[in-house]
């Protein structure tokens, strides 16, 4: 507050340059209140270093907390990167999900999956195709 501190300042000159009595009733009264604007001063300069000081330390907390929120957030993004496939059972039409883990070759290597509703064994493999089209639809929106 340089702004206070000057006016401050110029009340001080201005009370000596008029030559105020200050053992007189007056310039005593003058003196303490331009001695308590001066304290007041100082007390409002202190606070605004501390407001600063503050102002740092939640700029340095908002940073770290900005890190782990990235963090915790790439972390949750890493596990929903699980790419999940929509199979329909032609038998019972029903629509079911699997992901990479559920897809398993067998001997012959075919991927066969049970549906969850029927249970009719299902071969995968023929619409393997249909699933790279999937992705390239889920990147192409993605990218949007």
């Amino acid at each position: 507050m340089n702004n206070l501190n000057e006016k401050v300042s110029y009340l001080k000159g201005l009370m000596e340059g008029m030559n105020i009595d200050t053992n007189a009733n007056e310039g005593k009264l003058f003196a303490k209140i331009v001695e308590t604007l001066e304290e007041l001063s100082r007390e409002v300069d202190y606070i605004n270093e501390d407001l600063d000081d503050m102002e740092e330390y939640l700029d340095a907390m908002d940073d770290d907390l900005t890190d782990l929120e990235d963090d915790f957030y790439e972390l949750e993004d890493e596990e929903d990167e699980d790419e999940f496939y929509e199979v329909e059972c032609p038998s019972c039409d029903d629509i079911f999900y699997l992901d990479e883990s559920d897809l398993v070759f067998d001997d012959e290597g075919l991927i066969k999956v049970a549906c969850p509703n029927c249970g009719e064994m299902i071969v995968i493999n023929d619409e393997m195709d249909y699933f790279a089209e999937i992705e390239e639809d889920e990147t192409e929106e993605t990218e949007v």
